[in-house]
């Protein structure tokens, strides 16, 4: 069988074979405008990326390449780097709506919401064409419980140890918690998060006192938290976000005292409302493969003034979201005393809608907070370690379900006096289980 082979498409094959046989020479702008042309109408997006960059380095720079290489890579579902030659293409033609819309979905898509946000401030098409103006632009709400293994640590525990004078120790329980949060829009670059938490802690006191029955205290610990963000963008892949959390919370512990005078223990209950604040600066240069950052936070958690610096590195390999790494390391300052923790994020988008997500966090994490400030481990005591795993479904493209299950190696710290002068610090170690889920909308 003998196919018609039209006279356009002989040009086109006897270029490519002459480029493709010196491709050291340099390219002519009608070889590289023909050449990558040929590709984008036959789809061929490989050979289109690898073809308009080499034209790019000899010198060939125009709307119509950039356009190219970046549906090139959209379709390659790269869209970072796609997103860097769809603005190249708006230098040559700033209310381009096809390049805007196509830079739009790339920035969406790649989770730079800062980038796509400053969009409406950059080009004036994006007012009259693009996305409403409104003044809500999501909303989330989450709910989760954590349930602790500590109960049966402690009746497993011989607080007052070998001397059977006195012990005594103070610890966590289950905890329940919600979360709701808007993101709104002042301005219209603006992306302005407002988020309200509530979460209940029981705590379980327990007392070993020498001629005396032991002590047992379970109370609620109840704590309200306002958090908000303001990602702002300064320059091109660069942000800061200033951050401010404001806690407070309540409780009822019981004071234990010895009256010497009537040779008896004394126990006092005492309302304690404590508010305590996080306040931070986060600067962020976001790359094609790479996001680079720093944070520095101030926070005054149970009443202790403390420094907390992190640094970020987070990886793309494709320039997407099918596959990242998110890596934090953080020191935090507190009392002349230095805590190092550590979090590894590993994600992956396992099918067409559903991402598949591990972390795992160790240090001493006592009165430290993520990177927002939003999660804070302040009515915790020190968690040696927290493995994770988070389960992402879209469900359209404007509602998202979250689904996680974390898995903690706690520690609590208890006194035990071995004489009646003298007492040691012991430590206690249980697991705990959280399970969390909730749904994130995009208006």
């Amino acid at each position: 069988m003998i196919r018609k082979v039209m006279p356009g498409s002989i040009a086109i094959l006897f270029t490519l074979a002459v480029y493709t046989a010196s491709a050291q020479e340099k390219m002519s702008f009608a070889i590289a405008d023909s050449l990558t042309y040929h590709f984008y109408k036959t789809g061929n997006w490989d050979s289109l990326v690898h073809t308009g960059k080499v034209a790019i380095l000899q010198g060939h720079d125009y709307y119509y390449l950039q356009m190219r290489i970046g549906i090139a890579y959209f379709m390659l579902s790269h869209y970072r780097i796609a997103a860097m030659h769809f603005e190249e293409a708006l230098k040559f033609y700033s209310n381009d709506k096809v390049a805007l819309q196509y830079l739009q979905q790339c920035y969406d898509w790649a989770g730079l919401e800062t980038e796509f946000a400053a969009l409406g401030h950059r080009f004036a098409v994006r007012k009259k064409e693009g996305i409403k103006p409104d003044l809500i632009k999501g909303f989330s709400v989450f709910g989760g419980a954590v349930i602790s293994g500590s109960s049966t640590q402690l009746e497993n525990s011989d607080l007052d140890g070998e001397a059977s004078i006195y012990g005594e120790i103070n610890a966590n329980g289950d905890m329940y918690y919600g979360n709701a949060g808007l993101i709104v829009a002042p301005v219209q670059h603006f992306r302005w998060y407002l988020g309200y938490t509530h979460l209940q802690l029981e705590k379980h006191q327990q007392i070993m006192m020498e001629g005396a029955e032991p002590f047992n205290n379970r109370y609620r610990l109840i704590q309200h938290q306002l958090h908000t963000n303001l990602p702002l963008r300064i320059a091109k892949g660069w942000q800061v976000i200033p951050a401010l959390s404001i806690l407070n919370f309540r409780d009822q512990p019981a004071n234990v005292a010895y009256d010497t005078m009537n040779y008896e223990y004394v126990i006092r209950y005492i309302d304690t409302t404590i508010t305590n604040y996080i306040v931070s600066l986060k600067l962020l240069k976001s790359m094609p493969y790479i996001d680079l950052g720093a944070i520095a936070g101030n926070s005054n958690l149970n009443n202790e003034n403390q420094w907390q610096g992190t640094f970020i590195l987070n990886l793309f390999p494709f320039a997407n979201l099918d596959v990242y790494s998110y890596s934090r390391i953080s020191i935090l300052k507190a009392s002349e005393e230095y805590r190092w923790h550590f979090r590894q994020t590993l994600g992956a988008k396992v099918f067409s809608k559903l991402w598949l997500q591990g972390n795992y966090q160790w240090g001493e994490l006592k009165n430290a907070y993520d990177e927002s400030g939003l999660l804070a481990f302040n009515t915790s005591a020190n968690i040696a370690s927290r493995l994770g795993v988070t389960v992402y479904v879209l469900l359209s493209e404007k509602l998202t379900f979250q689904l996680e299950y974390s898995f903690t190696n706690q520690q609590d710290k208890y006194i035990e006096f071995t004489d009646y002068d003298t007492f040691i610090t012991q430590t206690i170690h249980y697991n705990n289980h959280n399970f969390m889920g909730g749904l994130k909308w995009k208006l």
